[in-house]
């Protein structure tokens, strides 16, 4: 159930941000532009794979199919495109294209967490927070929760304050300075 609150900030939140932020004339794909999209990502354009994995994902001008989405967000996940890793640990979490496995999941969400994009980190913090795919750990949910909201993500503060409200001020001391001191690092997989 928590996860499904990191797939909806990706259906109604980050994905509907990226659409809402294209002008009219690039939200219409034409075949020619969707096909040679399709020849980038063949020829290994991590942003290619993730924009035609974003194109399938919501059906855009094609037949909506979750498991092209997944076969060409795991091409750019594999080349540690943060979006594309998310994105991937989404779909593991919901079973939108593959069998739901909230182990793969949360190994997505981390990879990406760790290369600093803050809805990953959201993620990662909501697994420690409850306890899904990891051992509860809410000290290190309220980590993850921190460096979200430090990399942007301004709308996880009831969750953060909550988890911070459980904590001791010598561990909330200690996780903001280790927050403030951390630095992304690109995993490969």
């Amino acid at each position: 159930m928590r996860q499904l609150l990191c797939v909806l900030l990706f259906m109604f939140g980050f994905s509907g941000q990226a659409w809402a932020q294209m002008t009219t004339q690039e939200k219409v794909l034409s075949a020619d532009k969707i096909e040679n999209l399709r020849i980038k990502a063949e020829q290994g354009d991590s942003g290619s794979q993730y924009n035609l994995g974003n194109i399938y994902f919501n059906g855009h001008n094609i037949n909506q199919d979750y498991t092209e989405a997944v076969k060409w967000y795991l091409k750019a996940a594999e080349q540690d495109h943060t979006k594309a890793q998310y994105s991937l640990g989404l779909m593991y979490a919901k079973g939108q294209g593959v069998i739901e496995d909230v182990v793969e999941s949360g190994k997505w969400f981390v990879k990406s967490a760790n290369q600093g994009f803050s809805y990953a980190q959201y993620c990662v913090g909501l697994m420690y927070y409850y306890g899904q795919a990891v051992s509860k750990d809410e000290a290190e949910g309220y980590f993850w929760f921190v460096l979200a909201s430090i990399n942007g993500d301004k709308e996880i503060v009831l969750i953060r304050d909550e988890a911070e409200a459980k904590l001791t001020p010598t561990q909330i001391a200690e996780i903001q300075k280790r927050a403030r001191e951390w630095k992304p690092v690109v995993t490969q997989v």
